[in-house]
């Protein structure tokens, strides 16, 4: 292969300058997760590995090892590389073989019930199957959609600074046009289209 001839991966490179640009790659994210730790640090108070004593006399010895385990370096961090090699371990895998979690039913997570729930959690599927038929005109519909949205948070309508405060005359054919969220066009276009026959 001549001096410059692709390889081909980028157009126009050859493959010492593709070599230069991956390692020019793994520098720069080395430097951002650099940057990352020192903000963590910043943010958090905590320096890698480093736990409050009161903080670590509330937990176990497993907990407080995982808790270092996701604040160490991104070297070492559990679920990232393993012995420093080139090669990935699952993370996942990883995380689960921790001893902290030793007896947990992951088999079963998606089944098991979460330990904290929002209030109405338990109705919640069955009020959202009512409402998906439910007219809005039901006499029953605004409770229905207070109880599903009990647990959002609220703002004030402020409007924008676009509104000049003038109500404009909305045409009934435009509100169709969105309706169950497919745009149905309500007018022929004005420009002809060609005839594809």
């Amino acid at each position: 292969m001549e001096a410059g001839a692709t390889t081909g991966g980028a157009v126009g490179m050859n493959r010492e300058q593709m070599k230069k640009m991956s390692e020019a790659d793994k520098e720069m994210e080395l430097r951002a997760n650099r940057a990352k730790a020192l903000l963590a640090e910043r943010h958090i108070g905590l320096k890698t590995n480093q736990i409050p004593g009161e903080v670590r006399a509330k937990l176990s010895t497993e907990c407080v090892d995982f808790l270092s385990c996701l604040l160490a370096g991104p070297e070492s961090r559990i679920g990232s590389r393993a012995d420093g090699g080139p090669e990935f371990e699952n993370g996942f895998a990883q995380v689960v073989r921790h001893p902290w979690f030793d007896g947990f039913d992951w088999d079963n997570l998606a089944e098991m019930e979460g330990p904290l729930l929002p209030n109405g959690a338990k109705d919640f599927p069955r009020v959202i199957d009512y409402l998906k038929t439910c007219p809005n005109t039901d006499p029953n519909f605004k409770q229905l959609v207070a109880f599903a949205t009990q647990n959002f948070d609220t703002f004030e309508d402020q409007g924008t600074n676009l509104d000049d405060g003038s109500r404009k005359r909305v045409d009934r054919n435009n509100l169709d046009q969105f309706y169950d969220y497919h745009y149905r066009r309500t007018r022929k276009p004005q420009v002809p289209l060609p005839d594809f026959k």
